[in-house]
């Protein structure tokens, strides 16, 4: 019997880029959700839910936060817009089975804009919408010390909150008038007493569109208008410096890893994202894998960097050597609504509804 080896080679090449695009996806998995979809007017096909913020805080435990706005009685009592603000109500799911399974938590109407954890105490920001045309908007801070379960309300105000972001279970800040949101300048408050009470306090050189990171012993650092420099101020002592970056590329994002170094994206003349990591007065450069293309979400933890991205059907990029060489997996659903990261391996992915993509 004559062997026909171009065959034999063929279907070997077959074999082995299969075999290459397995081991791509194996890291990842699709999972059924129960409990993140919810709607009286299309059921089973939709979902009333509007989610703003999505975490894990471990393995197995996560939140998504935002509102329940029921379109049935939208539709039925026929209510205008700002009606239908008033009809949301302030929702928190929680899984602790790594996003199988959601439970539901009412804390009142409006819509949950925020959520951090502390030391294993749980603050949740909520907006609640008031008067003729919901044109009053009041802010509300929860607390939890049983990682959700329950939550007790610790404070209201008249004032709008935008966000909030603690470094300790007791200190802590809101802004507001931040990135387009309600007030025409903007603001800080700090609490000491885990939300409790308020005081005005200032940010020198900040800005509507300031990007900015807080590390664990309550030093802000944010880029300026410019974006040709960044300041350091500390939130404890109110002692503030202003850093002049040496870089050609004007950066649009800082961040800080696991261990609060600190970074920053820009983009250069390629329309390839790159990070500059300051390292003591000086910046290493890292380039992203991609060029000219829109990331989704990164993530830097120890020295293990993750970039999420819809270029060509949808792709995780890794890198565990700070970013001198990376790795691409392929992912197998393209639509993306939100990320979570938690560690250096896990990450979630909301995609269809009733679906995630889970990396671990």
């Amino acid at each position: 019997m004559k062997i026909n080896k171009k065959l034999i080679l063929t279907l070997g090449l077959v074999v082995f880029l299969l075999s290459c695009l397995n081991s791509q996806n194996m890291n990842w998995k699709e999972i059924e959700t129960i409990g993140t979809e919810k709607s009286e007017y299309n059921l089973g096909i939709g979902t009333d839910y509007r989610f703003h913020k999505f975490i894990f805080y471990s393995k197995k435990n996560g939140f998504l936060a935002g509102a329940y706005n029921n379109f049935k009685v939208i539709q039925d009592k026929q209510l205008t817009a700002p009606h239908a603000e008033l009809n949301k109500d302030a929702v928190i799911l929680r899984t602790e089975d790594s996003g199988y399974n959601w439970k539901e938590s009412q804390l009142g109407k409006g819509e949950i804009l925020d959520i951090e954890n502390k030391e294993n105490v749980f603050f949740a920001l909520r907006r609640s919408y008031h008067g003729n045309n919901a044109e009053e908007y009041h802010s509300h801070i929860h607390s939890s010390n049983d990682e959700g379960k329950s939550w007790k309300e610790v404070f209201t105000s008249e004032e709008t909150f935008d966000e909030i972001h603690f470094w300790t279970k007791e200190k802590g800040i809101a802004t507001m008038g931040l990135r387009g949101y309600v007030y025409n300048s903007i603001k800080f408050l700090k609490t000491d007493d885990g939300g409790k009470t308020w005081n005005e306090i200032r940010i020198p050189q900040s800005h509507e569109t300031m990007d900015f990171e807080i590390t664990k012993q309550g030093v802000l650092y944010f880029l300026t208008s410019s974006r040709k420099s960044y300041m350091e101020v500390n939130l404890e002592t109110q002692e503030f410096n202003e850093i002049q970056l040496t870089f050609k590329e004007l950066p649009f994002s800082i961040l800080l890893d696991n261990q609060e170094k600190v970074y920053f994206i820009a983009e250069n003349e390629d329309k390839r994202n790159i990070i500059y990591k300051k390292e003591n007065e000086s910046y290493s450069k890292i380039e992203f894998p991609v060029a000219d293309t829109m990331v989704n979400d990164a993530w830097i933890y120890d020295n293990i960097i993750s970039v999420i991205l819809d270029k060509n059907g949808g792709s995780y990029y890794r890198s565990e050597d700070g970013g001198k060489t990376w790795k691409e997996e392929k992912l197998p659903n393209t639509f993306i609504r939100d990320i979570a990261f938690y560690g250096k391996d896990n990450i979630w992915i909301r995609t269809v509804p009733g679906k995630m993509l889970v990396r671990n």
